[in-house]
């Protein structure tokens, strides 16, 4: 029998979830037709509406769930690629993720009736950090440094804490399908409407001109993120996460699931396409791979069978709607800078970026220059820097910003998460799709630095999250109830 979410006094917990489903009711009804918005805000945009309906269904979910975690952590997923987004009511500036994020954080404090062991990817995280501590300290914007990482540890945490509980990795590995989903339907509607959702105003924003967001003429959309590349890491890490999810949902019988995922898989690779990323193409490629090919006999073989079908129609539906430039973007891969006309030395550039991040590495071999220097080294090395000139190689980046430690924290991270992969706490097909998450994200890192930008980092958080509360999930914890 589930325990009361709020206590152990089921008449008076009965009495809080009628009133607050009540009050959610009202609010919901003042929220649709815009009422809720013009009167909570001064100058009511788009964001502010979807807050003013989104706050109530929470609400109404908080109401009606056994667990309010299980409310609030995936809500907090789905807001994450939002991170950004700031509002400001009554002359207060909130985030919704932030705001979510916290809820599910405190949550999830009182809701914790003992001390857990960590996993060896907490772990791996924390030595990661103190680490980076003297970069941190020795580079620029500290605050909005701080304001990542702790993003980060909460969406993790609170992922992992969840993860641990029965039905817990389910309703994660969904939660971060749905916001995969989410962000490629905004990347359908922005490549077929030429233009991006204006959160801050009432319309839309044409989409930007210049290489990073368009190809020979191609538009390239972005979803919530701020470039194409940042959406197509984020949809590159899920697809593994999807394939697994198809093959548990048919494994229990469960058809609806099943093919809910399969369809939710079809339009993350479709948006992953429009992104024109290479990179992540590469690697939602070989990490759907990696997971085929980590799977045990014959679930090995139908997997490959049902990746290989799904992959087709994929490229049926890709080739549809992205026309003949998808055919010399794909080219570019295996002769990069000479199948672009609009900027036939972006590869070239990128090259220069990454030799110029090895000689900063180079000259400030032990501490780097800095988190959030090497802007300000690239400005004595190359014209035409920009503030979001970087590195184009997350590794090059952090041995740039961080020199040896930094290197020696993304080793401890990756021996923390090797560890966790290899738990026998990990079913076959969970430890398949995350080994091929992983793997096409560090596959990604090789061409940019995507995760330096607190919507990509929040969105990948749970990935490790999962990881983390998979790996150390006692049996007591799978079967109790929340």
């Amino acid at each position: 029998m589930t325990m009361p979410a709020f206590g152990r006094s089921a008449p008076a917990e009965h009495q809080v979830r009628v009133a607050v489903a009540v009050i959610a009711g009202i609010g919901l009804v003042l929220a649709l037709p815009g009422v809720a918005a013009h009167e909570a805000f001064a100058q009511p945009t788009t964001l502010k509406y979807a807050a003013s309906v989104a706050a109530p269904l929470v609400l109404l979910l908080l109401a009606t769930a056994s667990s309010p975690d299980r409310v609030l952590v995936p809500a907090a997923i789905l807001a994450a690629p939002f991170a950004p987004l700031v509002m400001t009511a009554g002359g207060v500036p909130m985030s919704a993720f932030a705001v979510v994020t916290g809820l599910a954080v405190l949550v999830t404090l009182c809701r914790e009736s003992r001390t857990t062991s960590g996993s060896a990817t907490a772990h791996g995280a924390v030595l990661a950090l103190a680490l980076l501590l003297p970069a941190v300290i020795i580079g620029s914007d500290v605050g909005e440094t701080l304001t990542l990482v702790l993003a980060v540890a909460a969406i993790g945490w609170i992922t992992a804490r969840l993860a641990r509980k029965r039905g817990g990795p389910e309703l994660v590995a969904a939660s971060i399908l749905s916001s995969a989903t989410l962000q490629s339907l905004l990347a359908i509607y922005e490549f077929a409407s030429k233009s991006t959702v204006n959160f801050y105003g009432s319309g839309t924003t044409a989409l930007a001109s210049n290489y990073f967001y368009n190809f020979n003429g191609t538009d390239r959309p972005v979803g919530s993120y701020f470039d194409p590349i940042s959406l197509g890491n984020v949809l590159a890490l899920s697809l593994p996460i999807a394939v697994g999810a198809a093959i548990i949902m048919v494994q229990r019988r469960r058809p609806v699931a099943a093919t809910l995922t399969i369809v939710s898989a079809l339009v993350i690779l479709t948006g992953l396409v429009l992104s024109f990323s290479r990179m992540s193409w590469i690697g939602a490629g070989i990490g759907v791979a990696c997971t085929a090919f980590a799977l045990p006999g014959r679930l090995r073989v139908r997997a490959v069978s049902g990746v290989a079908v799904t992959a087709a129609v994929g490229a049926v539906i890709a080739v549809a709607v992205a026309g003949g430039e998808l055919s010399s973007r794909f080219g570019s891969i295996f002769h990069p800078g000479a199948m672009n006309p609009s900027n036939p030395d972006s590869d070239q550039v990128r090259l220069m970026l990454w030799g110029s991040a090895a000689h900063v590495f180079a000259r400030h071999p032990w501490f780097g220059v800095g988190i959030n220097q090497l802007v300000s080294a690239f400005s004595r090395m190359i014209a035409d820097v920009t503030p979001t000139t970087n590195a184009q190689n997350t590794y090059l980046q952090i041995a740039a910003e961080a020199g040896i430690l930094g290197i020696a924290a993304l080793v401890a991270l990756a021996v923390g998460v090797i560890r966790d992969l290899r738990s026998d706490r990990l079913a076959a097909v969970g430890r398949a799709a995350l080994v091929g998450s992983l793997v096409a994200l560090a596959i990604c890192w090789v061409s940019d630095d995507t995760v330096r930008y607190i919507a990509v980092a929040a969105s990948i958080a749970p990935v490790f999250g999962l990881l983390s509360g998979l790996a150390v999930r006692s049996d007591e914890e799978a079967e109790a109830p929340a």
